[in-house]
């Protein structure tokens, strides 16, 4: 979408493309580009068809935002991508996925992008905040470190949704898990953020009361950022474990399950300058903290501290000090 020419612009490396009865469209020299002027669209969708076989749509914001809805339908058969490339710095990218193959993305200062029988997704747009929301029913959500190490970009995939690849935000990263019993599991983050940096954006996480965060792998190091999970009224988590990853951070971490909120590995879970820890039937971590409040419902309290402590808060509490590690 080129607003400066007020003109799509429509491209295609392979094939030869035509513009026949479209009124000021330009098919270049070589066949491979039409333009059309903004005028010659008059409603309100731009809708990409591409039938069957592996094809590949890349919506590019580098010449300007997109007024109108791009529908892309990838077809039955075949594997099927979408990339989103270009732009200067959005406020907000927000990805929602229908179903397996089926969802739309948001994007500050532009129309939906909608897409249908794809595959996977790229998203190259550098973003402040990203919000991925996951709709249906019993899925297991992975998020983890696309494997190159310090390249800015993570990836975030789903049993019943797509794999979207994504540049890290520099703002904040929500996760919503709604409708059935849901599991996130938080493999890992690539270490830096859109632009080189360290990674410090804040993390969200948040659920319908029977969703389970586990964080099975890798320390997530948040930098400065702060970590609400499972705390925002009416979106709660039913528990939260630790089992061999943890969250670090310079800043502070708020945690709220309905179930319990637990550890099952003697390597630090929660690293912070304050931890708010509140469940229903218990909170057991291992931290290093230097505030902590903790309310563990019916469970207690049970915590493992490397460093000074200063506690408050409610709830039965046991805490055995240990000399720093």
């Amino acid at each position: 979408s080129d607003t400066t020419a007020n003109t799509f612009i429509v491209s295609d490396p392979v094939r030869y493309l035509g513009a026949t009865g479209i009124a000021g469209a330009v098919v270049s020299p070589d066949g491979h580009t039409v333009t059309v002027p903004f005028s010659s669209v008059t409603g309100t969708q731009i809708l990409v068809n591409t039938l069957a076989g592996d094809d590949s749509l890349t919506v590019d914001f580098s010449a300007g935002n997109f007024g109108k809805t791009v529908r892309f339908d990838g077809g039955s058969g075949g594997s099927d991508s979408l990339t989103l490339t270009g732009g200067a710095t959005f406020g907000s990218v927000a990805h929602t996925f229908t179903n397996v193959s089926t969802g739309f993305v948001d994007v500050t200062g532009n129309s939906t992008v909608h897409y249908t029988g794809l595959e996977p997704i790229t998203d190259n747009l550098i973003a402040i905040d990203r919000t991925f929301t996951f709709t249906e029913t019993d899925e297991t959500v992975t998020l983890a470190d696309t494997g190159a190490a310090g390249d800015t970009k993570s990836i975030i995939d789903s049993t019943l949704g797509e794999a979207v690849t994504f540049v890290n935000p520099t703002g904040s990263l929500t996760v919503n898990l709604t409708n059935g019993t849901d599991t996130l599991n938080f493999n890992s983050l690539d270490s830096k953020e859109a632009g080189g940096a360290a990674f410090s954006a804040d993390l969200t996480i948040q659920g319908d009361g029977s969703d389970i965060v586990n964080f099975p792998i890798s320390t997530i190091n948040l930098g400065a950022g702060s970590a609400n999970i499972g705390t925002t009224v009416g979106q709660p988590i039913q528990t939260i474990n630790f089992t061999g990853g943890g969250l670090q951070t310079t800043s502070d971490v708020y945690l709220t399950a309905v179930g319990g909120i637990t550890t099952s590995s003697s390597s630090i879970d929660v690293t912070a300058a304050n931890l708010v820890g509140v469940a229903g039937t218990g909170v057991t971590l291992d931290t290093q903290v230097t505030n902590l409040e903790a309310d563990g419902g019916s469970g207690g309290v049970d915590i493992e501290d490397a460093d000074a402590l200063i506690i408050g808060g409610i709830g039965e509490l046991v805490k055995r000090l240990m000399t720093k590690r």
